[in-house]
């Protein structure tokens, strides 16, 4: 799931790939993504940098995680 800086605009997403330093995901509709944003990866919220998009594929540079309780 990804969660803009709202709080309250949540997208749901499928990781294709994820590396020591990011995520490749794939969004389930086109839509323009905002330099920064959090994403829910295995219950911990990562905060996120934009490094690409085209269309519904993004490539996010990940942050330190924040665990859910």
């Amino acid at each position: 799931m990804l969660v803009l800086d709202d709080d309250l605009t949540r997208f749901p997403v499928v990781v294709i790939n994820r590396s020591g330093s990011g995520l490749t995901i794939e969004l389930a509709e086109p839509v323009d993504l905002p330099a920064t944003f959090r994403i829910l990866v295995q219950q911990a919220i990562e905060p996120c940098d934009l490094a690409w998009q085209n269309g519904k594929l993004a490539g996010v540079r990940l942050g330190s995680p924040t665990e859910i309780t």
